[in-house]
């Protein structure tokens, strides 16, 4: 019953032709997104505030500065920073595009 055995190989090769396709569909697409935020981080472009991050509130160095400015030493009585997680999940898929405001 060769011909049997024949169909099977055949189902089975063709199943591992489309595996290979969506795994080089996924690779193409992420790789579209490294060239993205590449070219967004050599326009300047690639920051949180650019990429219209609705986490809370930025990290400001100006800010930061002013609050450490006069402290002589790191042990300073100064209130410890709460580490506080963001959420991804509801995050619209970026598309790459860049809208000037």
């Amino acid at each position: 019953n060769s011909v049997g055995n024949r169909t099977i190989l055949d189902i089975l090769n063709a199943e591992q032709e489309l595996l290979q396709a969506r795994v080089r569909l996924v690779t193409a697409r992420r790789n579209a997104y490294v060239a993205g935020f590449t070219l967004l981080a050599a326009m300047g472009r690639a920051e949180a505030k650019d990429l219209n991050f609705d986490g809370g509130a930025l990290y400001d160095p100006e800010v930061n500065y002013e609050r450490v400015r006069g402290k002589w030493f790191d042990w300073d009585n100064d209130p410890a920073p709460v580490a506080q997680s963001t959420r991804t999940v509801d995050t619209p898929v970026q598309d790459g595009s860049i809208s000037d405001k």
